[in-house]
Formats: C-alpha cells, structure tokens, sequence
C-alpha cells in the first residue's frame, strides 16, 4: 500500500511488532547481559524501512523557488537539519553530513538515523520535532502519522523503552546509505574492521 494512504495506526503497529522483534533476537542472542543489534541482525533492516515510512508520512511539499508555483520535494533530513540547529543534535547531524557515502538527502538521513541510534539518541530527536509545533506543521501534513499526537507520542515512547533494553553497533563503512539500508559485509580478510564504538 501506498505509504501516504496507510492510516498511522496501521504503521505504528507495523513499527511496534519491529521494535517486538528486535528485542527478541537481541535478548537471544545477547551475551554477558548486552543484547545487541548488529548489522546482521534479522529484522533490522524491517525496522529501519517502517521507520522510514513514518518520517515520510505526509510530509510536505514546498512551494517555492524561482517559480512560485513549483512544489520542491522534501524529505525528513530537512527537519532534522533544522531542528538541529543550536541544539544538542548538532553533533549527530554534522557527523552525518560528514560521512562520504552519504550523497544525497535520503542517505544524509539514514546516515544520521543508523548514527543516532548508536548513540541512543533516536527517540530525543523524535520527541523535540513533537514539541517544535511550528517545525512539525511546516514539514507535515494535518494527516500525517508525526501529527498523530496518540501514535507519535507512542513511538516515541516504544523507541526509548528499545534504547533503554537493547545496545546498536552499526557499521558506518560499506553502507550505500543514498540507495539501500543493507550493509555489504567486507570479505573474510577484513572481519577486524570494527562498527561504531
């Protein structure tokens, strides 16, 4: 289904089963009490997708430009950058735009999404855009699932009670984050290459 007709209930509870099943596998595969999320965990790549689709509901386009008339596409790294500045986000957001294989906005934003969630950050960053009315209904629709106050309000609160229980360790290197969420594993000669610490 189109993510623009999904109602939010509907992807809330597709992110929440995600959240269900990340929990899972990182508490049965966890060792000395860290449970852990890799890059090869199965069902991240799921959840990062139905993230995706969250921050892209309803978003808006801008008009604007040269020719008043003409709609810009946007999409969620837009808010981010703004949102961003003066804040605590500052950090996160340069070191996503740092990265070299991030090119375009979408891997600019996934970029920063796989960085936040190493560093814990990923719900903070949710809940300011909620508290930034203006922010929030510059970038989004009246329908979309971000302006849903019971739906993002329950993201939110699922994505800090994930961080609260569960440790990500992402790679940043051989990630083509501008056209795909999956990660191209180095061969056996360099398995020492470590993710992010």
């Amino acid at each position: 289904a189109d993510m623009h007709l999904m109602m939010p209930i509907d992807l809330l509870l597709a992110a929440e089963q995600s959240i269900v099943t990340l929990k899972a596998v990182a508490a049965s595969g966890g060792t000395e009490g860290r449970r852990l999320v890799t890059d090869r965990t199965p069902g991240l790549v799921g959840f990062l997708c139905t993230l995706e689709k969250i921050l892209r509901h309803g978003i808006r386009l801008k008009r604007g430009g040269l020719f008043a008339n003409k709609a810009i596409t946007r999409d969620y790294f837009d808010w981010i950058k703004q949102l961003g500045k003066g804040l605590a986000l500052h950090y996160e957001i340069n070191h996503a735009l740092s990265l070299l294989d991030a090119k375009t906005t979408q891997g600019k934003g996934r970029a920063f999404i796989r960085f936040a969630m190493v560093q814990g950050s990923l719900a903070d960053t949710l809940q300011q855009l909620l508290v930034d009315s203006t922010l929030l209904h510059d970038f989004y629709t009246k329908r979309a699932f971000l302006r849903d106050p019971g739906c993002a309000n329950e993201l939110a609160h699922q994505l800090y009670d994930l961080f609260a229980h569960v440790e990500f360790l992402l790679h940043e290197k051989n990630v083509d984050v501008d056209r795909s969420w999956t990660v191209k594993f180095p061969s056996p000669a360099h398995l020492s290459d470590s993710p992010n610490q």
